[in-house]
């Protein structure tokens, strides 16, 4: 079944969009013919009092632009040319002239309405003065137009600010209008004028009850007998506002929920009754979603092996192979939405989801029919308010979650079995950070960490051991500091001060030092343009050793470098670089992570701050997008 909108009526014809085009059908329902097969967006078609031609604005000569068609089908005859955005059809004149409103020569977007000749012409103002909706009276000088509230209500529900629609009425056609209704304190519109046995009422849509239902009053006393004559949004009716109403004078017509319903009168008891239309044709709406790229594929995680990864497409999770390997997927549940996916260690995938209403971190196998695996599980369910940032720990024991209320949480998920130890290439003596891991904790426990007051943490990022965090942490003057904090018990480091802008800090892959941007270089240069000084791009990569006795490898010593292995002592850089692991057999679990010694916290130094980089081995890249204004990027690879 198609979408059905726009609907209007006469006699016994009625018109209608569907599939971005134009149909007629019964008034009774039934079988749908179509009018146009242009496959272009189409708003608003109005048929002429007799019911012989269709007026309707149309995008099938690009900016949309009003036209007629016969009602039996034929060419469409365009009738303006005015190249603005905002034109539609707003019905007929008395006289039997289209209306049309557009604001094609107000330099403040603001409509006005013009009365068309229905075979093309000259277009000419109608005397209303500025307005987004027109309606007269048949056979009567009434006058009702809609001021402001030009969009569509069910797109900014129960509005109550200045922009909404107020409705104005020139009862005798003397141009003298006085506003209605002003006490309703809703969003009105989609005004009509339509006779009733007990003489003309006003008749409009407004949501001032909280839902977008039809109402009226008596034209030639507004302030009284206002009538609700649908029950849409309350209990028992259906929960989609009424939408798109207009009448042929005698009866509306109205779509809610993409069906169309017909009020026959506007009596005490009336109520509407809906019109079976069925369309005819292949249904375009039918036909399999394609998702388009990049806009709905999320950041793909790679897991430790690098040969798959975690994305989020659209809200569910997948597992896609590297290669041509199958895809699997992880959460594909109608009404949830999954963001922010990661692989969680070597066996299992974590995610942010709203499942129950408020978001709850979800950690789930990567593959659940395998023998033992773990079942689902749902952590901290409504006690994290909205995750920002979701940085899950290198062995899978922890995530830690930055929120929207300025919160560092860290929960607790229990590791994976530990890989076979593989000895490494590298058996210097470590230094720095790690090897202060975590202490065992129970399953699911929540634990805070941080609760800024000037802002939320940022750009969170896990040592290599999982025992301590690096994180960005605002301040009250709009600058940001780079800050450590261990794990087990939740012990900061100031690593630099609030003097700058400092973000994005990693851990190098040996845990010893912390690689960071920052914008704190201002050294001034000529500019060939300008012919003055001028600062060039002021955010750069920055390393800290994250011990006292971790040399800087970009430093010089007074003994020089060692060109020989041999000659290395306990605490200078390598000579050479060491050799990498072999990658892991196919199926084969994840190669070793570095060093894990480590030396106590005591030693913690430093005075610069990080870079959210892609690490190997001796080797830290980083990459940034400069300012909009300039277009171009920072690329950065330093020897570590």
């Amino acid at each position: 079944m198609s979408f059905l909108r726009h609907p209007h009526l006469s006699g016994d014809s009625l018109v209608l969009v569907a599939e971005d085009d134009l149909w007629t059908a019964p008034v009774e329902g039934g079988r749908a013919h179509r009018l146009t097969a242009d496959a272009v967006p189409v708003t608003a078609p109005r048929l002429a009092p007799d019911g012989g031609a269709v007026a309707f604005a149309s995008r099938r000569d690009g900016a949309p632009e009003v036209y007629r068609v016969d009602a039996d089908g034929g060419t469409p005859t365009r009738l303006t040319w005015w190249g603005d955005a905002a034109t539609r059809a707003a019905g007929w004149t008395p006289g039997g002239e289209v209306v049309a409103l557009s604001a094609h020569e107000d330099a403040t977007s603001r409509l006005w309405a013009y009365a068309v000749p229905a075979t093309g012409g000259a277009p000419r103002l109608l005397p209303h003065g500025t307005l987004t909706a027109l309606a007269h009276q048949p056979g009567g000088p009434a006058v009702l137009t809609q001021v402001e509230g030009g969009r569509d209500a069910a797109h900014w529900k129960r509005y109550r600010g200045g922009r909404a629609g107020r409705l104005w009425l020139d009862a005798t056609g003397s141009g003298e209008f006085r506003r209605i209704l002003a006490d309703l304190a809703g969003q009105l519109e989609c005004p009509m004028i339509v006779e009733d046995g007990t003489g003309p009422r006003l008749a409009f849509v407004s949501d001032h009850e909280g839902w977008g239902n039809v109402y009226s009053v008596p034209l030639a006393d507004p302030g009284t007998d206002l009538r609700r004559h649908t029950d849409h949004g309350a209990v028992g009716g259906t929960g989609f506002a009424a939408r798109h109403a207009s009448t042929d004078g005698r009866r509306i017509v109205y779509e809610s929920a993409g069906e169309i319903f017909l009020l026959d009168d506007l009596s005490a008891a009336s109520q509407p009754r809906r019109i079976d239309v069925r369309t005819g044709g292949p249904q375009r709406a039918r036909e399999p979603f394609r998702a388009s790229l990049p806009g709905d594929l999320g950041p793909i995680r790679p897991d430790r092996t690098g040969r798959a990864g975690i994305v989020a497409v659209r809200g569910t999770v997948h597992r896609l192979t590297h290669r041509d390997g199958p895809a699997r997927a992880l959460l594909a549940e109608p009404g949830v939405r999954a963001r922010l996916a990661h692989p969680l260690g070597t066996r299992r995938a974590v995610w942010v989801d709203d499942a129950t209403g408020e978001d709850a971190v979800v950690v789930a196998p990567l593959d659940p029919h395998a023998p033992a695996a773990p079942e689902r599980a749902r952590y901290a369910d409504g006690a994290v308010g909205r995750v920002l940032e979701l940085a899950p720990a290198p062995d899978g024991s922890a995530v830690a979650l930055a929120t929207h209320d300025g919160r560092l949480l860290v929960l607790h998920t229990g590791a994976d079995p530990a890989p076979e130890p593989v000895p490494g290439p590298d058996d210097r003596p470590a230094d720095g950070v790690v090897g202060d891991a975590a202490p065992d904790r129970a399953v699911g426990e929540l634990r805070e960490l941080h609760r800024g007051t000037a802002g939320e943490p940022s750009d969170v990022s896990w040592s290599p051991d999982s025992a301590w965090l690096a994180w960005c942490d605002p301040t009250p003057e709009g600058l940001s500091r780079i800050v450590l904090t261990r794990v087990a018990d939740g012990e900061h480091a100031e690593v630099t001060p609030a003097r700058f802008h400092d973000s994005d800090p990693v851990f190098t892959a040996d845990g010893r030092h912390l690689a960071f941007l920052s914008r704190r270089v201002f050294d001034p240069s000529y500019d060939e343009h300008s012919f003055d000084l001028a600062f060039g791009t002021g955010w750069k990569p920055f390393l800290v050793p994250l011990a006292a006795r971790t040399p800087s490898p970009f430093g010089a010593g007074p003994d020089g470098r060692p060109v020989d292995p041999a000659d290395e002592g306990p605490d200078d850089p390598p000579a050479t670089p060491p050799t990498p692991p072999a990658p892991p057999e196919p199926g084969g679990g994840p190669g070793p992570d570095g060093d894990t010694a480590g030396d106590d916290a005591g030693r913690v130094v430093a005075t610069a701050a990080g870079a959210r980089a892609h690490t190997g081995r001796g080797v830290s890249l980083w990459v940034r997008q400069a300012a909009a204004s300039s277009g171009s990027g920072l690329l950065t690879v330093g020897g570590l």
